[in-house]
């Protein structure tokens, strides 16, 4: 059996990271592919299959594409599959991918799934940027429009987010935030640091873990004040109801990650994996989604394949 290592560059698109590299290993049956389709196959299952089945292809919403069952498919089949879809409830693919980009990623499937490196706090802190300190935000609003009518719209393709005015229907600006934007979350109780403003600033978590802090009062060269990357692939973001901590829950790495909500920097990593309600460990084990619970100092957060859901109490960081 031959070993052949690629590097990690194409994931420096779509997981913002570069590695040293990791080991494939081909089996007898699998198809060749070059270094480059490797690379290509590889960015092109993170942006359109791993959400289903799993960053480790081991099957979550959709079953495990590991080649001990793939290859038992082949590539003809395998291609029909990702043309037309199954009746189980995975759709076609041949509107957003061409035919050769459909056969590379039968190929790419039959490979040794890739892992992809874990994340530190410490490079957490490296990739954290503030643009604007929280001693130079505004007093009030700055651009006289009615700010309480803005409305957030996610353009997942292009990596940003529309600021639209309510009032006049016009687009008060386009604010980059990460790769495929997946949610977007504000302050909105009235009994936390911000009660003289709920909604004023609104958190944004891309697909890419890419975290966006983003104030509604600014001018729109402004309004985005701070960003930071928090996983390599990641879906939801909470406010905390003091709005002193924002969470963001990450795919891979397995963990959530706790920040200070005025500046976002990273303060703790809590690993997600376990052992499942079956009794058996999974490394894989996903943060689904984050939500305050207003009437208590705490978190709500789903642990997708542990099968369970965590409340967190963020009133101590250090006994969480």
């Amino acid at each position: 059996m031959k070993k052949t290592t690629f590097t990690l560059s194409a994931l420096g698109f779509a997981l913002g990271v570069v590695t040293s590299g990791f080991a494939v290993n081909a089996t007898a049956a699998a198809p060749t592919m070059s270094e480059a389709d490797f690379e290509k196959g590889k960015t092109m299952y993170f942006q359109r299959c791993a959400g289903c089945h799993g960053t480790l292809r081991k099957g979550a919403t959709g079953k495990s594409l590991e080649p001990k069952n793939t290859i038992k498919l082949g590539q003809t089949r395998l291609e029909k599959i990702i043309t037309y879809g199954t009746e189980g409830g995975m759709n076609n693919f041949d509107d957003i991918m061409s035919k050769a980009e459909i056969s590379l990623m039968a190929k790419y499937i039959q490979q040794e799934p890739p892992i992809p490196p874990e994340m530190s706090l410490a490079l957490m802190k490296e990739r954290h940027k503030v643009y604007v300190e929280p001693k130079d935000y505004p007093t009030k609003p700055m651009h006289g429009r009615n700010w309480k009518n803005f409305f957030l719209v996610i353009e997942r393709d292009v990596g940003k987010i529309a600021i639209i005015d309510g009032d006049t229907k016009e687009i008060v600006a386009h604010i980059p935030t990460g790769y495929a934007v997946h949610v977007l979350k504000a302050v909105e109780h009235h009994n936390t640091l911000h009660a003289k403003d709920p909604g004023r600033f609104w958190y944004i978590m891309g697909r890419d873990g890419m975290m966006t802090k983003v104030d509604l009062w600014a001018m729109p060269d402004k309004m985005k004040v701070a960003q930071v990357q928090v996983a390599y692939d990641a879906r939801d973001v909470a406010v905390s109801g003091d709005g002193k901590y924002v969470i963001g829950g990450g795919y891979w790495p397995s963990h959530f990650v706790i920040l200070d909500a005025k500046t976002m920097a990273p303060l703790k990593v809590v690993s997600a994996r376990g052992v499942n309600v079956e009794g058996e460990y999974v490394n894989e084990s996903r943060v689904a989604a984050v939500y305050d619970t207003p009437m208590a100092p705490s978190w709500l957060v789903s642990m997708k394949e542990l099968g369970q859901m965590w409340q967190v109490d963020y009133s101590d960081l250090d006994n969480l």
